[in-house]
């Protein structure tokens, strides 16, 4: 289980950090922010599996099953808050414009993220 975790940090890191184009161009942005959304649904979606397979378990397990489950949240709310709300809404101002504002929608998402990272949180 910390392998698969330290796998996905790695594979973050290499996805925003390793990137060979530092520029503002739009086709490494939208090769970046599309891979991040891949891979926080399919974290998302592995971590969900892992916790439904662990529900029956004893607390200790299943506590130790929400590695997968947290590395898909956290992506999650670095996408859409980090990629969405800071980048999109300040870095490019996209809060200016009425139609190409998509600060309501990542607020959708980052507050459903962060709402169900502590549910998770809190569960024993």
């Amino acid at each position: 289980m910390v392998m698969v975790v330290q796998l996905c940090q790695v594979g973050f890191v290499a996805l925003i950090g390793a990137s060979p184009c530092w520029s503002r161009s739009i086709t490494c942005a939208t090769r970046r922010a599309t891979c991040a959304w891949w891979a926080t649904a399919l974290l998302c979606l592995a971590g969900a599996t892992i916790l439904a397979m662990a529900l029956g378990a004893a607390p200790a397990e299943f506590h130790a099953a929400k590695g997968v489950a947290f590395a898909g949240l956290g992506l999650g709310f670095a996408l859409w808050f980090g990629g969405f709300m800071l980048v999109g809404g300040q870095w490019f101002a996209s809060w200016q414009s009425k139609q190409w504002s998509g600060r309501e929608s990542a607020f959708m998402f980052y507050s459903a993220i962060g709402i169900a990272f502590l549910v998770l949180l809190h569960q024993a």
